[in-house]
């Protein structure tokens, strides 16, 4: 098991069932197995429900995601809207002709974003990302301007209803480098875009993060975002290099995409993403928690580890979610023991008994705690079997960990 504490995850530390690489400033290790995940996933299978998010409106409807094409027998092309009890609240009429990479709820109004592969939304011509109202018809106000196809889409947590993509593509500033430093040929890049779709000129990262290509020596990746209240956003991956300057695979930057230079990451580098999923820990704290292959993490607003949170069971990080009632605890989903896990950790990194840990026939991908006072979480995946009773990919779970309802999933 892999030793933890302030400095981080240990060199050549191994996570059951993974290979998992050194990490530091020389780059990746020869041989390295493992498959990168792209936060615009390209792998499909069958029923896997891989986000949910609550309507933002007083019904207690769910928007589910996942490797669908049918729900209950009716047409639902990877996305549906869901009531509590599991019926059908809307399927999108024809849907989506193509794969979703992402979907994220607006802050204003209720509005669905959506990014994916796809030219078409119920039978008209979209862009790669579009907006739908909060009754599943297409928004023609957001016209999605920047040129290149979005993958992952984080809202704006300021208030301002402003939208982050991110996507990789030729750097058009590579000029003849390009032919002789393959790492030239992509980047990575973040944009922000306004309510209208339209970029905003006031944040950029430029090409700042060189992407490289898979099959390059050292390929970079960025695998999540998380934006603050304050309007700086944390970058998670792999990453070598900001415009120039060395930083680490947890970056923060400024309100206009300027690296945030009082933020100093400590998580080294590998050829496939190291942080891969990110999460609050409060909206008043700049800490954040952080996880993957390297483990589960509690990141001060510095970018220094937090030396008071070790987790007592070092899993490689699937999903993960803070609680809602006031604890700080945190919900984490992953691989440990060559088994998938829910846990719930205290502020400390302990396991909280009170919630009794399911036994699960597949991983958690997506963990969703309600605010309605009951306590209960959405949890979807590729499980199919809950503590021996069958709920299909989706179910909702008590405060305790006893299943509190059977969904009908994909």
């Amino acid at each position: 098991m892999p030793t933890t504490g302030a400095s981080g995850p240990s060199a050549g530390s191994q996570l059951p069932g993974s290979t998992m690489p050194t990490t530091g400033a020389s780059g990746p290790p020869a041989g390295s197995q493992l498959t990168p995940v792209m936060m615009a996933s390209t792998q499909r299978s069958a029923g896997v429900v891989r986000q949910i998010l609550l309507a933002d409106d007083t019904t207690g409807d769910i928007y589910v995601r996942g490797d669908f094409t049918t729900y209950q027998g009716s047409t639902a092309n990877e996305l549906i809207r869901l009531h509590a009890n599991g019926s059908v609240a809307n399927r999108f009429g024809q849907g989506f002709d193509g794969h979703i990479y992402r979907i994220a709820l607006a802050k204003t109004r209720g509005e669905l974003y959506v990014s994916g592969a796809f030219t078409h939304f119920d039978g008209q011509p979209v862009t790669h990302l579009v907006r739908l109202t909060g009754t599943g018809a297409y928004d023609p106000t957001f016209r999605f301007a920047a040129d290149f196809d979005p993958g992952g889409v984080v809202v704006a947590e300021d208030g301002s209803g402003d939208v982050y993509a991110v996507t990789s593509g030729p750097d058009l500033d590579c000029g003849p480098e390009a032919a002789a430093n393959p790492q030239c040929a992509y980047a990575l890049e973040i944009a922000r875009l306004n309510v209208d779709g339209s970029v905003d000129p006031s944040f950029s990262t430029r090409h700042g993060f060189p992407g490289g290509l898979p099959e390059n020596a050292n390929p970079a990746w960025i695998q999540s975002l998380l934006a603050m209240p304050n309007g700086k956003v944390a970058v998670g991956g792999s990453l070598l290099s900001y415009n120039g300057v060395a930083v680490s695979s947890l970056v923060r930057l400024n309100v206009d995409g300027t690296l945030d230079t009082m933020f100093v990451g400590h998580v080294g580098y590998a050829s496939t993403p190291v942080v891969e999923v990110m999460a609050p820990v409060g909206p008043a704290s700049q800490d954040i928690y952080i996880g993957g292959r390297i483990g589960l993490f509690r990141v001060l607003g510095t970018g220094a580890f937090d030396s008071g949170f070790t987790a007592a069971v070092p899993m490689i990080i699937f999903s993960m979610a803070p609680v809602q009632d006031g604890t700080g605890d945190l919900y984490a989903s992953g691989l440990a023991d060559n088994r998938s896990r829910l846990l719930r950790f205290n502020r400390n990194g302990a396991v909280v008994a009170t919630f009794q840990e399911p036994n699960l026939d597949g991983e958690v991908l997506t963990i969703v705690p309600l605010r309605d006072g009951t306590g209960d979480l959405y949890i979807g995946g590729a499980f199919t079997m809950y503590n021996g009773i069958a709920v299909n990919h989706i179910a909702r779970v008590h405060a305790d960990g006893s299943l509190a309802n059977i969904l009908s999933g994909p």
